[in-house]
């Protein structure tokens, strides 16, 4: 934090101080930061001394190197230091990039559309109230015409690149937008990570939908792992359903791979990835682990237990980043084990937020209908002003038991309100907006999850730029699977036959074992 060294004076002069930490933090690590506000910058916009020199050699070494600075703001600084640079501002410089070092680290990621949108609202402001200040002191003088000259010399902010641009031939937001598509925010493994790539995106609104009991929560919490792990900011927010200690003792057990009950650390069989090839003997790589097949009545069978395979048979996935690889379910002999416990979560939770390097997560739980999308703006709005964090990813959990903004009398319009909400936080915060809902009555008996599977309102589709079903069959269930696929697709040529087989083990905190594309049928 770096609050305390912005003075009362630079905050009576107009001083937003979360603003001017954004924007410089902005202009050290973001080449799309420095490229958009060169053309509009000025010195004068900065109320803090130590903020204007920080943006102002941060930008000087983008224009010079073409390139963002990031740890090298602080050579600028050592240099600028030895050769004479006054000492008080010395030292607030020092604290100042001290305490937004942590952003040095990130090699993407950074929220850039959003730093960009807020310094040119603060650019605007400051360059309004400079102009006014001069002008009101030339008034008080009684030099009319010279206070009119420094209006008519006002020079409004407009920004050059990404407002009223034209799409055929601006060269950066074509840039923009083809590195948008090709490089997702973060990925999974396997199959389930191609199937996701293409939403994982800032302004994409996705929801998991399921009925009761096929995963929903764990693969929203599967996902923010993975999405804190690729260092991003992760605002999880659960709603109705579960406690902050249950997610927390939740994640720990995923860390762990073993549950904290001591009734599920017994020796048993666990659900693993297995390849098809090797369950019918067809595999003559060396790779692989078994010398033996399934028989075939086992292979067959819809509720096929382990106990019942040769004792030489061994599960293999060695060849699972194969585009070609056919996988299968089985189970592994786990022995029994150790409970997990507090101090081993404590370490596991450390060593995995080290990985992130300065980044944040944030889990909040409400009651049922506890919060509404202008709740969770407002959240957002306050983790931003008060803790200087920017969420990259937001994850709510689940929609069904959010709260709506509108007073609308008929329910369902209460509820394509909500969804389109949440659809606006995407776009304004320039986050990637994930959720999970529940399937109507009929998805009960449906084998796959489609687009006429929805409660109370078409719309709560219409908004979604990815919708994806979480399905299973009671058969499926019995072996540890389940299927994603697409009721619902803005971008992208997955249909709803494209279907993921996910391997579940959530006994020990593991919705996403292994995964492999599905066979089409017919």
């Amino acid at each position: 934090m770096t609050k305390g060294i912005f003075k009362k004076r630079q905050k009576k002069q107009g001083l937003d101080a979360r603003i001017e930490r954004l924007i410089c933090t902005g202009l050290i690590v973001s080449e799309r930061v420095c490229k958009e506000l060169d053309p509009i910058f000025e010195e004068d916009f900065f109320c803090a001394d130590f903020t204007r020199w920080t943006a102002t050699k941060a930008l000087d070494f983008w224009r010079s190197h073409r390139e963002p600075s990031k740890r090298h703001i602080q050579d600028v600084y050592h240099r600028e230091k030895k050769n004479g640079m006054e000492s008080s501002l010395a030292s607030t410089v020092n604290d100042f990039l001290s305490g937004i070092s942590s952003e040095f680290e990130r090699d993407d990621g950074f929220n850039e559309g959003y730093v960009v949108e807020q310094a040119m609202r603060y650019f605007r402001l400051r360059s309004l109230k400079i102009t006014t200040d001069d002008a009101n002191a030339l008034l008080e003088d009684g030099r009319i015409e010279d206070a009119e000259t420094v209006w008519s010399q006002h020079r409004k902010i407009e920004r050059t690149i990404g407002e009223g641009v034209n799409p055929f031939v601006d060269i950066d937001l074509i840039d923009r937008a083809f590195e948008r598509m090709s490089k997702p925010m973060f990925t999974l493994p396997g199959a389930a990570g191609k199937l996701l790539s293409v939403q994982l995106h800032r302004k994409n609104f996705i929801s998991f939908r399921g009925v009761v009991g096929r995963g929903k929560t764990f693969t929203l919490q599967e996902l923010a792992k993975f999405a804190a792990r690729a260092r991003l900011n992760v605002a999880f927010i659960g709603v109705g359903d579960m406690s902050e200690e249950e997610y927390a003792l939740r994640w720990a057990e995923n860390l762990a791979g073993r549950s904290s009950d001591p009734d599920d650390c017994d020796a048993m069989w666990i659900p693993c990835l297995d390849c098809w090839l090797n369950q019918t003997d067809q595999c003559k790589k060396r790779q692989r682990k078994s010398t033996v097949g399934l028989p075939r009545d086992l292979l067959d069978a819809e509720f096929p237990h382990p106990d019942d395979a040769p004792d030489n048979y061994k599960p293999c996935s060695v060849c699972q980043d194969d585009p070609k690889f056919r996988g299968a379910a089985w189970w592994y002999w786990r022995e029994a084990v150790d409970p997990l416990t507090r101090s081993e979560a404590v370490k596991l939770g450390k060593r995995f937020m080290k990985r992130m390097k300065g980044r944040d997560f944030k889990l909040q739980c409400f009651p049922s209908k506890g919060v509404s999308p202008s709740g969770l703006d407002s959240l957002l709005q306050r983790w931003s002003d008060y803790d200087d964090w920017l969420a990259d990813v937001l994850i709510v959990d689940y929609m069904d038991e959010l709260a709506s903004d509108d007073a609308f009398d008929q329910f369902r319009h209460q509820e394509a309100g909500k969804w389109s909400a949440m659809r606006g936080l995407a776009f304004k915060w320039n986050i990637l907006a994930i959720a999970a809902d529940q399937g109507d009555a009929n998805s009960y008996e449906t084998e796959t999850i489609n687009l006429k599977n929805f409660n109370e309102d078409r719309r709560r589709n219409d908004v979604l730029t990815g919708g994806i079903g979480i399905n299973q069959t009671d058969v499926e269930k019995a072996r540890g699977i389940a299927r994603w696929a697409y009721f619902k697709l803005r971008k992208g040529h997955y249909t709803i036959s494209d279907q993921v087989c996910i391997v579940q083990a959530l006994g020990q905190g593991r919705p996403l074992v292994g995964s492999w594309w599905r066979k089409r049928q017919g």
